[in-house]
């Protein structure tokens, strides 16, 4: 079948790859049966000239495929690309391995093309196959069928697609199966293999039309708000009873609302659950009223919009699709607008993205119709159509093509991210704009990134979760013991007590035992705090603010406080029990304050502005080699002058000093270099430069942008100079650029071995390289190549690919020209905050984009790696799988022979080899290593690199982990890892907004992780024991209480009393504990890097201390009800000695008063930080009790309760009463007093020895 004749149907086009586009050479195969044959025939294809026709070629691959189909399932060889490189027909792949004979291949079967020409055939096969291949989960099922064929080797050379484009009528791109999910997005950079996302049709100044077009007309009015009026109470309690322990306490108070069950008061049941949802929906209420304000004036700010001819001021939320904007200087973008005209004559704008990004730089923005009238009764008259992607939250693309209708000879313009302005941003150095509206509320791109990114459970809440189904179903297993007990002591005693029946028969007894089954269960629901989960939650706000208002976790930056940011309260405390930290280099370790240092050209290295001397002392010379060397120097100055994206600025007036603002630090220490050689770049418009050379002024006139990405990884300038010669200036990363240079003769050649031989120099010092080229083309090249890009920029599909394969045909054949060398320079405190890191027991990972001897010598200066005591392991420049195999071998057996030497292990890898282990079959054998060192450096990373070996690292040593970054690379990993913090950068915040938590400088890390987490996890450990420890004593009392009153379920205590002792009497210390709570001081904590390491793996917060906490109010409780029990015994059953009788009130009165004495000077003796605070809290839960116990106890019926009365008094009255609550509160307190001093004197903890001897230097002070 002829793809060109019979263009494809929807099913056909999720055809695999073309096997158009494989090249294999050197190839052998020796395997068994008939796929013998099938590979033979397969690697025959290497004998097809290169010159052949590509349907040729094309057509005996599928005639092999059509010979084999009875065994050939088609075939997906994963290869590792090598750096074979490329000829004016065939792309090639910028991932080099050093040996090209060497490629060991993965086979991996994949839908076949014969299966997809079948289903232009059968529609039903094609939906047979859709459904069964549609997701991801299925796909990667089918394609781990692996054949075991032997010793195949094989090259894919050109793994991008190249013919498929011309045959793929249907806008959508083949897919390439891979093995690992993630893999497909590296693999969308590689083969261009993005589904169009041209999808919305916005038509200019016709909003009828627009509606008629949307199905659901987007609004402008941005809602941040969770709730509305009418909403608020069933979506507010809906969220609070998704809550396991909320629908616990709501079962608990429906049962005991039930007549004859409830042991309790059913009103008493009702307050402290009503009292913790009215709180915490009290929260909510004023933190959503705080947004609604903010929602309201951001939505009704005045917007210059056309309406009927002229620009009227209406509400930002009236904006609709299609309209025409004009906003003036300094004014939001009020929706994402495609910019038609600019004040600017040079049709270009200025804008701030801080609000958005987080970036401080001007961006430059460029109008698509310049040259049309700002007249807005002309603007009005402005027929056109946008056709553009569908809205997403990708910051930096952005696809489109305006059309204007009512004009026949117009061809469409190519609309990009350049032509975007988007909501949030602010227009700068522009007086005005006027654009049309693409995007409005949801759809822009600011909603889009709003919406928060994978939520994270910290070690902390999965305890707790697990904790509360333990305590669940111990509490059932007590109920139904209980029951059973009740039931047997029935029927023992029944006889001998007339108030006793007898069960009778199996259904009597079994319908008793339910009954008192759900008596105990409410008797016994304190089992689990009820405001322990809503209150754990206040505390880790609060903790939050804490850490946001520490002054020495800030900076200040150009007049302004920079503080750290808390994103996700919830992972407070897992700051403390962290193993692992992945960290990136750049702006993380290093101040992103880029300085010009050297520069190669020709074998010669010069300092900063040797260059401009160089060019002085040699005015007037005959020698061809100065000459030579001259010119080179001066190419070398305009490839950085012109190649770039900055706009000067002129700052002073009258000495005309000028300010660049760039996106890239490197491009603004290049062009500040540049300038102290004597080029300096004057001013830019939108197609010309002028730039200042020694004196005399030029201008360039711009013909071509290709701009930096962290894929292409260069940019190049195509100029006309003011003779009028072309010229394709480009600069960029060695591993690329040289690649691309011509090395035909021996003087390129010698040129590009002695300009590596510099590079690895400068890579020793580690100092950033970057390698200049250029390469002159003709007017006619040119014009054909721009053409063909012209057309591929306003391409609705697959313009992305189609630009870059363009772009690599006009960046060859260059020309090497030199290299510079910049200094990133080390943040301060720097290297001793990595020795903390390191002494406090963490693995420290470094990930970075640079060469391995720029990494490697940075990680000395930072002291990731340790000068005599770090033992490097290198895994570097691997050749394949085999040969990276053998490496990670001998270093396994190297570690295990030496694992008992004290030697610090340091790992080494490059891209190469994060490739390779990072396959399933590589993990065990790269963990193996990994298990053995201390620091690891990784070079030359990519971005999704970073994210899969911090995953994979953290997941298979089982260690938790934390990724720190700063920019938009690393967000990737920030969100792979169980804690992730971001630098908040001058340059930008992307990953501090992706972040869980964010801090000015690194620095900060040791006072972010040593102080706040630890303080944190004290004082939740705390909380949460000191919770539990107040609601065990009295569940234990009621036990004892059942087992001494027959099984009956009577409550010791009155309803209200209980209902109140949760809510005020004993709810402020544990609050305080977990607010306040300081174990260390800050000083000792910051300069001993040991003590993080002794907390660590959760020491104060774990099975073992939840038990004791959990057993140790038994003790008390035994004592706080024996000791009132046998005081009555011993006043002749109760008689106080006033006159009056006891019962079970009073003795309940005598045990809870005990009780709330004991609970108070337990919390007391457990607080290590006391301030006027702590002293306040004691005294009012103190005065509490002291005052609501009389006051509800004056009054015969209390809400429906008539068993208080007069109670609290006739007790008070009693001397005995008092003597036993007193003897009850010592016998409790003084064993646990003893005990504390005798472990802390005698066997104490290695902080306990710390805490001592702090408190004897402060007592020596006093």
């Amino acid at each position: 079948m002829n793809d060109d004749k019979k263009p494809q149907t929807p099913s056909s086009a999720r055809s695999v790859i073309d096997y158009n586009h494989l090249r294999f050479r050197n190839a052998s195969v020796t395997s068994p049966g008939s796929n013998t044959d099938v590979f033979a025939d397969f690697m025959n294809v290497q004998s097809i000239d290169d010159n052949s026709k590509t349907q040729n070629k094309r057509q005996t691959l599928r005639d092999i495929s059509h010979e084999h189909s009875s065994s050939l399932v088609d075939i997906k060889i994963q290869s590792y690309r090598d750096d074979i490189k490329d000829d004016e027909q065939n792309d090639y792949v910028e991932s080099p391995i050093e040996n090209n004979k060497e490629v060991v291949d993965e086979i991996y079967c994949v839908i076949s093309e014969e299966n997809m020409r079948r289903c232009e055939d059968a529609p039903e096969d094609a939906d047979h196959l859709s459904s069964q291949y549609k997701t991801k989960q299925s796909r990667r099922s089918k394609i781990k069928q692996t054949f075991n064929f032997q010793n195949i080797k094989a090259q894919l050379i050109n793994w991008k697609e190249k013919e498929r484009q011309k045959h793929n009528t249907t806008g959508e791109k083949s897919v390439v199966e891979l093995n690992h999910d993630d893999d497909l997005e590296e693999a969308k950079e590689v083969v261009g293999t993005e589904k169009a996302p041209i999808e919305c049709l916005v038509i200019v100044n016709d909003s009828k039309e627009n509606k008629r077009l949307r199905k659901v007309q987007p609004s402008n009015y941005i809602r941040s708000t969770r709730y509305t009026w009418w909403n608020f109470i069933p979506k507010n309690l809906f969220e609070q009873f998704r809550r396991i322990s909320n629908i616990y306490f709501l079962v608990t108070m429906i049962v005991s609302l039930i007549p004859g069950l409830s042991p309790t008061t059913p009103v008493a049941s009702i307050i402290p659950l009503a009292l913790i949802v009215l709180a915490t929906a009290f929260k909510d209420a004023i933190e959503d009223i705080v947004r609604l304000r903010i929602d309201i004036k951001a939505n009704n700010e005045p917007t210059l919009a056309m309406v009927d001819g002229t620009f009227k001021k209406i509400p930002t939320h009236k904006v609709s699709i299609g309209q025409i904007l004009k906003v003036e200087k300094n004014v939001p973008f009020p929706a994402d607008i495609v910019l038609l005209k600019s004040s600017d004559p040079t049709g270009k704008c200025y804008v701030e993205t801080a609000n958005l990004d987080g970036e401080s730089n001007l961006k430059t923005k460029k109008c698509i119709l310049q040259d049309a009238s700002d007249d807005p009764a002309q603007l009005n008259q402005l027929k056109a159509r946008i056709a553009m992607e569908k809205p997403n939250e990708v910051l930096d693309r952005f696809q489109g093509k305006f059309t204007i209708v009512d004009n026949a000879e117009h061809k469409g313009i190519s609309v990009d991210i350049e032509n975007l302005l988007v909501r949030g941003t602010v227009l700068k150095n522009t007086e005005y704009i006027i654009g049309v509206v693409a995007y409005v509320g949801k759809e822009t791109k600011l909603y889009k990134n709003m919406q928060k990114g994978r939520g994270k459970f910290s070690h902390l809440d999965l305890r707790m979760n697990y904790l509360l189904i333990i305590l669940l179903i111990a509490q059932q297993v007590l109920c139904g013991f209980l029951a059973m007990f009740s039931a047997l002591f029935n029927n023992a005693y029944a006889a001998n007590a007339f108030y006793l029946s007898p069960l009778g028969d199996a259904l009597a007894s079994a319908n008793y035992v339910a009954r008192n089954w759900v008596t105990f269960f409410i008797l016994l629901n304190l089992i689990i705090p009820m405001s322990l989960f809503v209150s754990l939650e206040f505390i880790k706000i609060f903790q939050a603010r804490l850490m946001e208002a520490d002054l020495k976790m800030s900076e200040v930056r150009s007049g302004k406080l920079v503080k750290a940011q808390v994103k996700d309260s919830n992972l407070n405390q897992e700051l403390s029990q962290l193993d692992i930290i992945f960290s990136d280099k750049t702006g993380t370790l290093t101040d992103n304050c880029m300085q010009y240092k050297k520069s190669n050209l020709d074998g010669i290295t010069f300092d900063n502005d040797e260059l401009l001397q160089f060019l002085r002392n040699h005015k007037q010379t005959q020698d061809p080699i100065i000459e030579a060397r001259k010119h080179l120097i001066r190419e070398y100055l305009l490839c950085i002058v012109l190649n770039n994206t900055c706009i000067p600025e002129i700052i002073d007036q009258q000495t005309g000093e000028r300010n660049y603002n760039c996106q890239s630090a490197d491009e603004s220490a290049l062009l500040i270099a540049a300038r102290l050689n004597g080029f300096i770049l004057l001013e830019r418009s939108n197609n010309t430069m002028i730039v200042e050379i020694l004196g005399v002024q030029y201008q360039y006139e711009i013909l071509v942008t290709l701009e930096f990405s962290s894929e292409r990884k260069r940019s190049s300038v195509v100029v006309r100079d003011p003779q009028g010669y072309l010229t394709v200036y480009t600069k960029g990363a060695d591993t690329i650029m040289f690649g691309r240079c011509s090395a035909n003769t021996p003087e390129s050649i010698t040129n590009s071995q002695t300009m590596k031989q510099a590079l690895n120099t400068f890579s020793e010092q580690g100092l950033r390289t970057l390698v200049m080229a250029k390469r002159q083309i003709s007017q006619a090249l040119f014009k054909d190549w721009m053409d063909r890009y012209h057309e591929a920029s306003t391409s609705l599909v697959n313009r992305k690919y189609l630009m870059g394969k363009l772009s690599n045909e006009l960046e060859r054949k260059l020309q090497l020209i030199g290299c510079s060398a910049i200094e990133d320079r080390l943040q301060m405190g720097v290297p001793e905050t990595i020795r903390f890191l390191q002494q406090a027991g963490f693995t420290i990972w470094m990930l970075t984009g640079d060469k391995t001897e720029t990494a490697v010598n940075i990680a000395y200066a930072a002291n990731v790696l340790t000068k005599n005591e770090s033992i490097e392991i290198r895994i570097t420049d691997s050749k394949n799988l085999e040969h990276l195999k053998q490496k990670l071998q001998i270093a396994n057996q190297f570690l295990i022979k030496n694992r008992r030497k004290k030697a610090s292990f340091a790992l080494i890898i490059d891209t190469m080899g994060l490739k390779y282990v990072l396959m399933p079959e590589m993990h065990d054998l790269f963990i193996d290593v990994v298990r053995f060192c201390k620091t690891a450096v990784c070079c030359r990373c990519t971005p999704l690199q970073k994210a899969r070996v911090s995953k994979m690292v953290e997941r298979r040593l089982e260690k938790k982990a934390m990724a720190i970054g700063d920019g938009v690379n690393d967000v990737s990993m920030i969100q792979a890892c169980s804690v992730g913090v971001g630098i908040i950068g001058n340059e930008g915040s992307q990953a501090a907004r992706a972040s869980d938590f964010a801090i000015p400088k690194f620095r900060h890390l040791v006072r972010l992780l040593a102080v706040h987490g630890h303080y944190n996890y004290v004082r939740n450990s705390d909380f949460i024991h000191l919770s539990f420890y107040k609601n065990m004593i009295l569940v234990y009392c009621q036990i004892l209480f059942c087992v001494f009153s027959g099984y009956d379920g009577q409550t010791l205590f009155d309803s209200w009393i209980i209902a109140i002792y949760n809510a005020v009497f004993v709810v402020l210390p544990p609050l305080y504990s977990g607010t306040f709570e300081k174990d260390l001081n800050e000083e000792e904590l910051e300069s001993n890097p040991k003590l993080y390491k002794v907390f660590k793996n959760d020491y104060l917060f774990n099975y073992q201390t939840l038990i004791v906490w959990l057993a140790r109010p038994f003790w008390h409780a035994c004592v706080l009800f024996f000791v009132p029990l046998i005081s009555s015994l011993w006043t002749n059953w109760g008689v106080l000695g006033v006159g009056v009788q006891d019962d079970v009130w009073s003795f309940g009165t005598i045990t809870i008063t005990a009780t709330i004495f004991v609970v108070l000077i337990r919390h007391s003796y457990e607080i290590k930080y006391w301030t006027w605070i702590a002293f306040v809290v004691m005294l009012l839960s103190l005065i509490s009790y002291l005052a609501v116990a009389p006051f509800i106890s004056a009054f015969p019926s209390f809400l429906a309760d008539y068993t208080y009365y007069f109670v609290y008094y006739m007790y008070a009255q009693s001397a005995a009463a008092w003597a036993a609550m007193f003897l009850a509160v010592a016998l409790c307190i003084l064993p646990d007093v003893v005990y504390k001093f005798v472990k802390r004197w005698y066997f104490p903890e290695p902080w306990e020895v710390i805490l001592v001897n702090q408190n004897k230097k402060s007592l020596k002070r006093k």
